[in-house]
């Protein structure tokens, strides 16, 4: 479980093993990796009115900077942008903005920002914040149109910005949020090849593969030799099943540009192909190139290992790492989870909480919270938590959350429900809160209270798959509204047809109006991408509609072996044998 866990917060997303093409290239300056227009931390003290007598900026800053003191975040962001709205400065703007930003309080932001551009249209960190706030609360037209400004005012030209902007906005937007802004612009500049190759990259990750390979093949059109381009292509068409003309693709851009990096690259890519003679062999010979490159090769190895289940090379690699001063924070990750496999509980408790930052530090802190659970106390664990997202604000949302679900894991179901209440008064832009609260009411039964939540989600969120995804499952697999609930889903999977999750909710709302024979080849095709058990649930139940009964008790049989916690699957054989 333990192992299962970490390897799906390394794959994320991305289909089986070719995780590795996309999970190491960030090391190599091929993935995104940008910088954001502040820090964006967040926290969770509860927020208080504003003092309605302060109106004038001196007296509403100073206000702002004691709320600040306080960590009274809510409130201070608040008075900065009223102090922001009665001021000509920009610097006022731009503090308010910053603080706003940091605090995750993105409507305020964009008030800020609207000020801010009033005074003075050209601004580009006005504009900058205007568009990353936009980006966050899903607004892609607004968005799209202040990205676009900065792609003409802000760059030498549009392709520099294009290369500028991507890897902030894939950082800092949804995957999805991320491919559509991207789309948007690229359809103005359809003859820009790093347009083409930044949407590659958007729609590999948001699982729309037949775009991702159509924009890749542009921009490697447009730009024939440049560099990044043919790699790109070369990574979609392995993501796509085109092994032979993806490695065809790569070796091509090795042999005009030998650099290291192309060189490593073409080497994830053979193993990635399942080549793994031919990818050690190039790995072997890049290890001595440089400090770098070596880190690099010995951290692809580690997690190999840890992949293959070679735990104690693993282990030994990533201690390597850390001496080295390389991948410090994943290698404590991954040493965390080997120390839960061996159960040796306080080394894992250690590994764990010195993972303070990067995109492991919410999950590593979650793990450090169920160990104390389990063996000091629910309340150490909830004070854990507590006290990373005071101390890390930044990470505020993803405690409260973790601090929900453990709260009503603990049988506190009323306490999880409050926690997020009153957390929404603090983060009421935080879609992340209301998603949880929303999943919460609909396993406590209220199924309505689900609805209500999703369904204003959706109109605030308008376009935003994942809401589109939640809200039509629920529709069709708790209600009558089956009609609703698959329009839906097809919303959805007409921008994310590749996600498994997707997939599977399209194939259930297909069943669910009687379409079994459409239904069955999108479960199918969702099974390959991720495994969960509610899948080979809902694909039995679509074999036992077709007639397949022999198929649906089999599936039954496995899945009560597999997951014996499940009931649902030995209730269904039973009432459904011979």
């Amino acid at each position: 479980m333990i192992y299962s866990e970490i390897m799906l917060s390394l794959k994320s997303s991305i289909p089986d093993s070719r995780v590795l093409v996309l999970a190491v290239s960030a090391c190599l300056g091929l993935a995104a990796c940008a910088s954001t227009p502040g820090a964006r931390p967040g926290s969770a003290p509860t927020a208080t009115a504003a003092p309605a007598a302060a109106v004038d900026p001196d007296t509403l800053l100073l206000e702002a900077e004691t709320a600040l003191q306080r960590k009274q975040y809510r409130l201070a962001a608040e008075l900065y942008t009223r102090a922001a709205s009665l001021s000509e400065e920009e610097t006022q703007f731009a503090e308010a903005a910053k603080v706003a930003y940091d605090f995750k309080q993105m409507t305020l932001v964009s008030q800020v920002a609207a000020r801010w551009l009033s005074v003075n249209p050209t601004s580009e960190a006005g504009t900058r914040f205007a568009a990353f706030a936009a980006l966050d609360q899903y607004q892609i037209d607004e968005a799209v149109t202040h990205f676009d400004s900065l792609l003409n005012a802000a760059y030498i030209n549009v392709a520099a910005g294009f290369l500028g902007l991507s890897p902030q906005i894939a950082e800092n937007g949804s995957a999805s949020a991320a491919t559509t802004v991207l789309k948007a612009l690229v359809d103005k500049y359809p003859k820009v090849a790093e347009g083409h190759n930044a949407l590659a990259e958007a729609a590999l990750r948001s699982e729309n593969f037949e775009l991702a390979l159509t924009s890749a093949e542009r921009a490697r059109e447009l730009s024939p030799y440049w560099t990044p381009a043919g790699l790109m292509l070369a990574r979609v068409q392995l993501v796509v099943g085109r092994i032979d003309a993806g490695l065809a693709t790569a070796k091509a851009v090795v042999d005009q540009d030998g650099t290291p990096a192309n060189r490593m690259e073409y080497a994830l890519l053979l193993l990635a192909a399942g080549k793994e003679d031919e990818g050690m062999t190039e790995l072997e010979s890049l290890a001595g190139t440089s400090a770098e490159t070596g880190a690099v090769v010995e951290r692809l190895k580690a997690l190999r290992d840890f992949e293959a289940g070679r735990f104690d090379a693993a282990r030994a690699k990533f201690e390597n790492l850390i001496q080295r001063g390389a991948f410090v924070t994943e290698s404590l990750f991954f040493l965390g989870g080997l120390a839960e496999q061996r159960e040796a509980w306080e080394e894992a408790r250690r590994s764990y909480s010195r993972v303070i930052s990067g995109s492991y530090a919410a999950t590593a802190q979650t793990r450090v919270a169920r160990l104390l659970r389990e063996r000091v106390s629910l309340d150490a664990a909830l004070s854990w938590l507590a006290d990373f997202g005071e101390q890390r604000p930044q990470y505020a949302i993803d405690m409260i959350v973790a601090r929900s679900r453990m709260l009503e894991e603990g049988g506190d179901a009323a306490g999880a429900r409050l926690l997020l209440d009153s957390s929404l008064a603090d983060y009421p832009d935080s879609h992340d809160i209301l998603i949880a609260r929303s999943y919460l009411r609909e396993r406590s039964g209220d199924v309505n209270g689900a609805l209500a939540d999703l369904g204003h989600l959706n109109t605030i969120r308008t376009r935003d798959p994942m809401v589109q995804n939640a809200l039509g499952y629920l529709l069709v697999d708790r209600t009558r509204r089956y009609k609703e609930g698959l329009e839906l889903i097809q919303q959805a999977h007409a921008q994310t047809p590749d996600s498994g999750p997707v997939l599977d909710s399209l194939g259930w709302a297909l069943h669910r109006v009687g379409r079994d024979a459409e239904a069955l080849p999108h479960l199918e095709k969702a099974r390959e991408r991720i495994y969960d058990p509610e899948i080979e649930l809902h694909i039995a139940d679509v074999y036992w509609a077709l007639g397949r009964k022999d198929d649906a008790r089999a599936v039954w049989k496995q899945g009560s072996e597999r997951h014996p916690e499940r009931a649902d699957f030995a209730d269904r054989l039973k009432r459904n044998s011979r």
